[in-house]
Parts: C-alpha cells; structure tokens; sequence
C-alpha cells in the first residue's frame, strides 16, 4: 500500500512538472511578445521612431543642410565671429506625468579657422540651461549680449556656459516656422582672443536676415 501511495504520488509530481514547464514555456513566449509590444510604445512615447529618409528626401535634406551651412559661412566672413551656430528645439522624452522635456540641440556650426568643432557638446541639453537666453528669444526674437559679465547675475547659466568657453560675448537671432513659432535661433560668438570689434546693429542687420532665410529653409525641408 505505502508503495503504490509512493508510485502515484511520483505519477502526480510527473504531471505538475510537466504543466509547470508548459506554463512557463507559454509565459515566457508571451512575455517576449508583450515585451516587444511594450518596447514599440515605449520608443512611441519618447517619440525615438525615426523615420527612414526615402532617395529623394534624402538628397533634399542634405541640399537643405550644404544651404543652411553655406549661409553660415557667410556670416562668418561677414562679422568675423569666433562661433556660428544653427541651435534648434526639441523635446527629449517625458517624464512620469508625461510632460515633455524641453531641450535643445546645436545642428550646424561654423567658424574660424583653428578652432576645434563643439557640436557634439551640445546635443539634447535641456533648455533651462540656458533659460534666459530662451526666454528672451521667446518674447523679443533676439538677444544680444555686447559683454558676458552683464549676465552674471541674471543668467548664470548662461554666463558659465560663456566663461567656460572663453567666450565674451554673444548674439542671437529667432529661427521660427510660418506661423511665426520659436522653433530654435541663430547664434554667433566671439572669444576673449578675438580681436574684431563688434558693431551690434551691423550684427543686428546681418543675423535677422540670414536668420529669416534659413527659417525658410527649414520650412521647406518641414515641407518635403
């Protein structure tokens, strides 16, 4: 009797291993399926699903980019900055509200011969680094700033972002869209051992006009 008890408990035990193996074998294969599910909503959420340029979209963009460079340049050869800069905004995920980060990132540069590229320091920083600049961007279209220790106290972000580079002054210029829209801004920099002297309404006068074609630009790079 006790072995026959033994035998059909074995017999039992078989049965539960073998459902136990079949329900982890289930779970796990729809545990990948929701985990792919969920990984695809994430990178929707983030808004990190880039969508992959075409031939002709392409070739367009990088036209749009050789322009916008080229402009650039010109304004390096026209004021003679240290630093040209195409700045733009975006967000940069959510947080746990789903509010939406706002950062920023420089998308081109230009500048004087000898100085080494800083593109790739700037990329998805968070506006609020540089919140006063932003915000006078946002209400006036510009900010110009002749002397860097004039914002020590109101923007110190800012001003350590200068100081930090060498930089003594700055000057930029709104990029919207049709509507009118900050969508980023136009910026140059002159460093300490930059001997130009800056003329700020020849400033002014150069950067609203390179800054209103390279919006056009964007736009139609928006439109493609």
């Amino acid at each position: 009797m006790e072995w026959l008890e033994i035998t059909k408990a074995i017999g039992e035990l078989g049965i539960l291993i073998v459902i136990a193996g079949l329900f982890l074998f289930f779970y796990y294969k729809d545990k990948n399926a929701r985990d792919e599910e969920f990984k695809q909503l994430f990178n929707i959420i983030l808004n990190k699903e880039n969508h992959v340029l075409t031939e002709e979209e392409d070739l367009v963009a990088k036209q749009i980019d050789e322009s916008i460079l080229s402009h650039m340049r010109g304004i390096v050869d026209s004021l003679q900055p240290s630093k040209c800069f195409l700045v733009r905004y975006h967000n940069g995920g959510k947080d746990m509200n789903g509010l939406s980060f706002l950062k920023l990132s420089v998308s081109n540069e230009a500048g004087a011969r000898g100085l080494a590229p800083v593109i790739q320091e700037y990329q998805n920083q968070f506006r609020s680094s540089i919140a006063g600049v932003c915000s006078a961007i946002d209400k006036d279209g510009h900010v110009f700033i002749p002397n860097v220790e004039d914002i020590k106290e109101t923007d110190i972000g800012t001003y350590d972002l200068m100081t930090a580079k060498n930089t003594r002054s700055a000057y930029c210029y709104a990029i919207t869209n049709t509507t009118g829209y900050v969508i980023g801004f136009l910026a140059i920099t002159y460093r300490n051992d930059n001997k130009t002297q800056e003329d700020v309404k020849h400033i002014q006068e150069v950067l609203e006009v390179q800054a209103y074609q390279i919006s056009t630009l964007l736009d139609v790079k928006k439109s493609k």
